[in-house]
This record gives C-alpha cells, structure tokens and sequence, in this order.
C-alpha cells in the first residue's frame, strides 16, 4: 500500500507538474527502501545453554534453557513488536526471570512491566532458586507492585524443601527485600522438613539460617543433621558447642564420655578395645 500510495503522488506530481506531490511520493518511496534495507539482512543469531544453578546437590532442582538470540541491529524491536511479554509461556519460572532480565538490559520498560505483572501473578512458586531469581529481577527493575504481588502469594510457604541450596538462595533473597514474616515462613519450614541430601548443601542453608537471623531454626536443623549422621555441621554453626563433645556425640544427643585404648589382659588375636576413663 506504501508503495503504491508513492507511485500515485509521485505520477500525479510529473502530470500535473506539482514539485510537493512529487517531494511526498519521494520520501514515500525512501522509507520503503530504508524498511526493507533494514530487513535484509540475515540476522545474526547465537545459540547459548543455561543451567541454573550451575552446581546442585544430589536431589536437588536445576532448570536448562536454550537461548537462541537475534543479535542483528534491529532485532529487539522486531521481537518486542509481536509482544513478547504478553505472550511468551510462563512454565518455566526460570525462563520468565531469565527474560525479565533481557528486557530490563533492552531499556524494554513497557515490556519488562507487562512481563513482571505476569509472572508475579500466575508463575509456579515451587522451585525456591528460580522464586529467588525473580524476586531480585522484579527489584533490580523496581516493579515494587510485582514485588508486592508475588509476595503475596507467599513463596515462602510453597517452595519445594528437597534442594537445601535452592531454599537458602530463597532465604538470602527474601531477607535483602527485607520481609521477616516470610524469612521466618521459610525458617521454620526449611529448618524441620528439608531433606538432609548433601553436606555441603546443608551447610550453606545453615549458614543462611544464622546470617538471617533464625536462631531457632539454625538449632533445630543443627539437630537433625547431627541425628543424621553430619554432626560436624553443627559444631561448624555452633562452635561455642565444641567443648561439650571432646569425645563424641551419643545417638541420644548427648555428649560422648572420655574414653581411651587400652591392652586387653590377654586376647589370641591380639586385638584393642576401649574402655572409658
């Protein structure tokens, strides 16, 4: 229609000898050009895969996305033209955090709103690692009423506790935005009902624990990993601790009396056993 509409202005201008229709056809027919020139090309696109987290715990939650991204000049613009936030999928909380962030980067200010009311509002909040990566997104973007909203829904109480190293992420998120209700939520949760997979793991949510404050909790979790056979953990937590277990920890929590080998009396095969002082 472009095109043709040109045309016309630029005959009727020759026939009539009218320089204005002509002008007008003219600079018709340049921003026809210039669009299709800047459409040409073939974009430049680059392929990249995401894991996050990059290290998890054995039994623990990871997402993968393959990212395919146009990097030609134009091609943020095209993208945002179709609407991408109001239309892209919202299973994959990880992914929305993920492009939440792109268009945040992009100056896609109108984008990046529509996309953060969505996702604070109709996202899965099961994986506590991705609930943490959207929650410091919509903050960077300062979409506080996106903040508010999927606070509201309470993520605390509804992430998955299978992954001790995704819920402290979620923990360490939760006390930057500074909302000690949910803190104490995951807290207490976290501290009875997450599963004892890793070591490490647990260490890190014990760590949380403390650096948020959650005194209780750090002891309760404390206790149920020393039960579970990590007792080291909690001296780790709890050094002030250490002198009460020179010798050991009874299943009962008790501390372990001193012991020491001694030489049996007389045994054939002549091996140790131990007494207690």
């Amino acid at each position: 229609m472009l095109l043709g509409g040109a045309a016309v202005l630029v005959a009727a201008g020759l026939i009539l000898r009218y320089p204005e229709l002509i002008g007008i056809g003219a600079a018709g027919l340049a921003a026809l050009v210039v669009a299709l020139a800047s459409v040409a090309r073939a974009p430049a696109v680059s392929v990249q895969r995401l894991i996050t987290p990059p290290r998890v715990a054995r039994g623990g939650h990871a997402s993968a996305q393959v990212v395919i991204c146009n990097e030609s000049r134009w091609s943020m613009s095209a993208l945002l033209a179709r609407d991408l936030a109001g239309q892209v999928s919202l299973d994959d909380l990880s992914a929305a955090a993920w492009l939440l962030g792109e268009l945040r980067a992009a100056g896609a200010g109108d984008a990046v709103t529509a996309l953060a009311t969505r996702a604070a509002g109709q996202v899965s909040l099961d994986d506590p690692s991705a609930a943490a990566w959207l929650l410091g997104e919509l903050r960077a973007a300062g979409a506080g009423d996106a903040v508010t909203v999927l606070l509201a829904r309470d993520p605390a109480a509804q992430v998955s506790l299978n992954s001790p190293s995704a819920v402290a992420r979620l923990l360490q998120a939760l006390d930057a935005a500074g909302v000690g209700d949910a803190v104490t939520t995951l807290a207490t949760r976290a501290a009875a009902q997450v599963r004892l997979n890793s070591p490490e793991a647990v260490a890190r949510l014990l760590r949380g624990l403390r650096a948020a404050g959650a005194g209780d909790a750090v002891t309760t979790l404390a206790t149920r990993a020393a039960n579970a056979g990590m007792f080291g953990l909690s001296l780790v937590v709890r050094p002030d601790e250490a002198s009460s277990y020179r010798f050991g920890r009874e299943p009962d929590g008790a501390p372990s009396q001193s012991w020491r080998w001694q030489e049996p009396a007389s045994q054939p095969d002549g091996g140790h056993r131990c007494r207690h002082a």
